[in-house]
């Protein structure tokens, strides 16, 4: 791995992340591209491993409480609810902590249009850190 600067070689002694850990599950895949990846890390952090009912839209559009918009919000749980028509699922743990949620985090931050800076103050990361993610990122060709 270089750096992305000075193009110095920089000495690893294993890859960053196995393959797996670089993507979503298919199921928080699809609400995180309905509702965002902070939607879709909240339902894993507080469901995964477990089995809970996606009610459709309309019920999230007539009903107060309900426990996916108690966690998202109505705004998010709609969005949510719209990839699903009642449908009871098991939901992935997904990324629980460390390199894999960095490197998802970046990604989407990335995806937003956030600069090296801004992503390491909303991280709470250095620079430096951030900037090896991404060149972990382009090394792969997933961004543009």
């Amino acid at each position: 791995m270089k750096c992305p600067r000075c193009r110095t070689v920089i000495p690893r002694a294993r890859a960053l992340l196995n393959a797996a850990d670089r993507q979503l599950p298919v199921l928080l895949a699809m609400i995180a591209d309905a509702a965002g990846l902070d939607a879709a890390l909240a339902i894993a952090k507080e469901c995964g491993g477990q089995r809970r009912y996606f009610p459709p839209k309309r019920l999230i559009e007539h009903c107060d409480q309900h426990w996916l918009v108690d966690l998202l919000g109505r705004e998010k749980a709609l969005l949510v609810a719209g990839c699903f028509f009642g449908e009871e699922c098991l939901v992935p743990l997904g990324p629980t902590g460390g390199p894999a949620l960095k490197y998802l985090k970046i990604k989407d931050a990335v995806g937003r249009g956030l600069k090296v800076d801004a992503i390491a103050r909303e991280l709470g990361v250095n620079r430096r850190t951030v900037q090896y993610y991404l060149a972990e990122i382009r090394r792969e060709g997933q961004t543009p």
